[in-house]
């Protein structure tokens, strides 16, 4: 039997040009995949891996952080 866990996350910021990529309390998650993204040392910077390729350091990530539009829903 397998185990489970639903987890839902209100979030404001996401990384531009990374939508699937959030920042929710000092944490970055991937919501397509739902995985834990740890911080790296590279190069002689700290950051993060956004995907396979791309390394980018703490401090351009926090300048490429984008407010997520609240939509509407009626119901």
């Amino acid at each position: 039997m397998y185990k489970t866990l639903d987890l839902t996350i209100k979030y404001k910021y996401h990384i531009k040009g990374f939508s699937n990529l959030i920042f929710w309390k000092k944490h970055l998650i991937n919501i397509k995949t739902g995985n834990f993204k740890k911080s790296c040392y590279n190069g002689g910077s700290v950051g993060y891996w956004l995907d396979n390729k791309t390394f980018k350091s703490i401090t351009w990530i926090k300048n490429n952080l984008v407010e997520v539009k609240q939509d509407y829903c009626p119901f």
